[in-house]
């Protein structure tokens, strides 16, 4: 089963960020300096792809220096 297989397509802000366990602003200043995953606007809202989401923690694990290692890395 898809790691996104129970989930809507599309996120919330709120709910990337509670799923990433930061704050709603802490992403949104992630998006701002590059460092979160790709956000789609519709209407006024932004929305958060799963996949994408999941395809930048996979990302992250995989580019990390060491394990444990909570840095945040760019998008490719």
């Amino acid at each position: 089963m898809s790691k996104t297989a129970t989930r809507e397509p599309l996120a919330s802000t709120e709910e990337v960020a509670s799923f990433l366990k930061i704050t709603p602003a802490a992403l949104l200043q992630m998006r701002h300096a590059g460092l979160a995953p790709a956000a789609t606007k519709v209407g006024t809202r932004l929305r958060w792809d799963w996949a994408d989401v999941d395809r930048w923690i996979d990302h992250k694990k995989s580019t990390s220096s060491k394990p444990g290692d909570r840095s945040v890395v760019s998008r490719t």
